[in-house]
């Protein structure tokens, strides 16, 4: 069960900036190995082509959901620590505090 929570935390709290670097005005990809290791269970899947590299992450909400759902086995103080941690999450997505917004996938063309 905590490998379970562990994922859905690392979809859920992964942030665009574990994944992304930002230089000389382009967006690139991190090598995976700078990638921390509590966020790679965020990604869905990797492709790339021609033109660059495709990242999709599992759906944030869904994993929200789902931690949600767990939440309710939980007392009642650690339920609200969780949620309070689901909210702010949402909202700093929403709000790009991160500096890049994003569904759920980013493309990356090369020489961008």
């Amino acid at each position: 069960m905590d490998k379970i929570l562990a994922e859905l935390k690392a979809i859920l709290f992964a942030r665009p900036t574990d994944f992304l670097n930002w230089q000389d005005g382009k967006l690139e990809l991190k090598d995976l190995a700078d990638i921390p290791k509590k966020s790679r269970g965020a990604i869905a899947k990797i492709e790339r082509s021609t033109t660059g590299v495709k990242v999709v992450f599992h759906d944030k909400l869904k994993a929200a959901e789902l931690l949600l759902r767990f939440s309710q086995l939980q007392s009642p103080a650690e339920k609200n620590n969780l949620l309070e941690a689901i909210i702010d999450s949402i909202n700093n997505e929403k709000n790009g505090e991160d500096g890049v917004n994003y569904d759920n996938g980013i493309s990356i063309t090369e020489g961008s």
